[in-house]
């Protein structure tokens, strides 16, 4: 009897958070007019080097320096696969770098409800290479998680960047908070206690 009780109130109280992983296998390539969208998440996502690998560009690239990633629910960004590269190329005299120059060449803002709640920024390797980017608490319960490479960073000695930078993603583990709880009411806790007793006599009536 308590076990019916105690399922039938878990019901009542809605569902928490749940973990899963975006995997960008239907990122459409560049070109394509199609939206992607995957278990809830929808954005303007394209890839170009390789299937199912969003990709955006630092100035001067194929491809937009900005990516968004949208949700009806609430979700916290828990970690990202990236493979990445990022550094000025040129002086401020506009020669070529003999050695490319790191600086922050990855962005990550979160929103909620247009306003912007979360960001952090990162310098990549020169030169590609892939790691996981763990997010901070602070990207908690977003609507919104926008990647970005800068197209107006400038450095200390004047060098900037034309086609430098470089950012593939993949592998998106977020956390997604079911329907907000709903505590069942006093007046439904008795509804369902004589709902539940009901059904006790009648099993005791059939014996």
């Amino acid at each position: 009897m308590k076990t019916l009780l105690a399922a039938a109130t878990i019901a009542f109280m809605g569902q928490s958070a749940q973990s899963l992983t975006l995997n960008f296998d239907t990122v459409p390539t560049i070109g394509d007019v199609d939206e992607w969208s995957e278990q809830g998440f929808s954005g303007d996502l394209v890839s170009l080097l390789f299937d199912g690998r969003p990709e955006i560009n630092g100035p001067g690239g194929a491809l937009s320096g900005i990516a968004n990633i949208f949700s009806d629910r609430l979700f916290t960004a828990q970690s990202m696969d990236l493979t990445a590269n990022g550094g000025f190329n040129f002086d401020s005299e506009g020669n070529d770098l003999a050695d490319r120059v790191p600086y922050a060449s990855l962005r990550f803002e979160g929103f909620r409800d247009g306003a912007l709640v979360a960001a952090a920024e990162i310098a990549t390797a020169v030169t590609f290479t892939s790691f996981t980017y763990v997010f901070s608490p602070a990207f908690s319960l977003l609507d919104q998680l926008r990647i970005s490479t800068p197209y107006d960073a400038i450095g200390p000695n004047g060098e900037f960047c034309i086609d430098c930078s470089t950012i593939l993603f993949d592998s998106l583990t977020v956390d997604v908070e079911g329907p907000a709880p709903v505590p069942l009411p006093a007046s439904g806790m008795l509804l369902l206690s004589g709902v539940v007793g009901a059904i006790a006599v009648a099993r005791r009536r059939r014996r």
